[in-house]
């Protein structure tokens, strides 16, 4: 179970009812739309929390230390958030580009711009955060994340994609 308010979330264990607030302060010199719910996501392995509390910044939450691991910045809009398996690599994805972090970086290390039309409904990123592939009217595209460049295209022949995974 997930609530999230304004700048915070609550993170609850189903199984032992054990509950915690992680709190953040939000820099006074941005406005919070309080009209738009956060963005919030866990990672593949449940360790950490993405939380895009304000357009601007999204935090990296250790649940394990509680505290804030990552504060990552350049961003401009409200987006969907993923991160590898490992926690290397967050993804931002929005409806002109995925933006990539690195652990440990507060900036973008890597972006693409999605091919023009609608951004693609399907994204994935491998479990070590090195490669993405999305999927946009049954033609899957790999891309390399360090240079956010692409590597290969497959034309499926079947339609959209429900889904992508790396295994």
């Amino acid at each position: 179970m997930l609530e999230v308010a304004r700048a915070h979330g609550v993170v609850a264990d189903l199984v032992t009812g054990a509950a915690d607030t992680l709190r953040v302060k939000v820099d006074p010199r941005f406005a919070v739309d309080t009209s738009m719910e956060p963005t919030v996501e866990f990672s593949p392995r449940g360790d950490l929390l993405l939380v895009q509390a304000t357009q601007f910044s999204i935090y990296v939450w250790d649940l394990a230390t509680k505290q804030v691991r990552d504060s990552l910045t350049d961003i401009a809009v409200y987006a969907n958030l993923l991160a590898s398996d490992d926690g290397s690599i967050v993804a931002a994805t929005d409806a002109g580009m995925v933006q990539f972090w690195r652990r440990g970086s507060r900036e973008p290390s890597s972006q693409f711009l999605w091919k023009l039309g609608a951004p693609p409904r399907t994204f994935a990123l491998s479990p070590n955060g090195a490669l993405f592939a999305y999927d946009r009217d049954g033609k899957v595209t790999l891309g390399d994340v360090t240079r956010g460049d692409i590597i290969g295209e497959i034309e499926t022949g079947l339609g959209s994609a429900i889904g992508l995974a790396f295994v």
